[in-house]
């Protein structure tokens, strides 16, 4: 790691966040003209329990791990828990198909998958079948049908998984963290062909 950009690395901003500004406004999210504000502090509480819960699972250093959904608190709070695992997002676009969603999980060897709304948790029951490495489907709003779907469960029901259990080694990979590590793998759209996976490292980010 380069020392120099050492203080750069993103879980690095966000830790120093969480610890000096911790009563400050770090999230809001409006649904129904309702505001829901978090601050640093609530944010990393979040954020460990949800990196515990996949840690709990077996989210090994860069394991790959999808967010099909809309943006909202939620995926924002997962994205963060994945990199503080040292893990990579998969973005996967709200509106694609069951069959452009499987195609980008098999090409990134994601065994777990988080559902943002009806749409995507419908299609994730579509491409099951197609995407036999999948162990998780976890769907972030608690209205969701899960359809009796056994690889599936709600937001809340998997960060209870955790409960604590896995602080020790959480911290363990947030002192290992490296600039080399990808946090991200972004899809193209795949208009000219079958989607491309753009590989981006902390040190791109620094």
């Amino acid at each position: 790691m380069n020392v120099n950009l050492k203080p750069y690395h993103q879980v690095a901003r966000i830790q120093a966040l969480i610890k000096n500004r911790s009563d400050k406004p770090a999230l809001a999210e409006w649904d129904n003209f309702q505001k829901q504000e978090m601050t640093w502090q609530q944010v990393g509480e979040k954020v460990e329990k949800i990196a515990q819960s996949l840690l709990k699972v077996g989210v090994s250093v860069q394991d790959r791990v999808a967010i099909f959904a809309n943006n909202s608190l939620a995926w924002a709070l997962t994205d963060l828990a994945i990199l503080h695992c040292r893990a990579v997002t998969v973005p996967i676009y709200a509106t694609n198909t069951a069959h452009q969603s499987a195609y980008i999980i098999n090409n990134a060897e994601a065994e777990l998958l988080f559902v943002g709304a009806q749409a995507q948790m419908d299609a994730a029951l579509e491409m099951q079948s197609l995407c036999p490495q999948l162990r998780y489907i976890i769907a972030l709003d608690n209205s969701i049908d899960l359809k009796g779907c056994n690889i599936a469960c709600y937001f809340d029901q998997f960060i209870e998984l955790g409960h604590g259990a896995m602080g020790g080694l959480l911290a363990q990979r947030i002192a290992e963290r490296d600039l080399d590590d990808l946090f991200t793998i972004i899809y193209t759209s795949g208009t000219t062909g079958e989607p491309k996976g753009v590989m981006l490292t902390y040190l791109n980010m620094a």
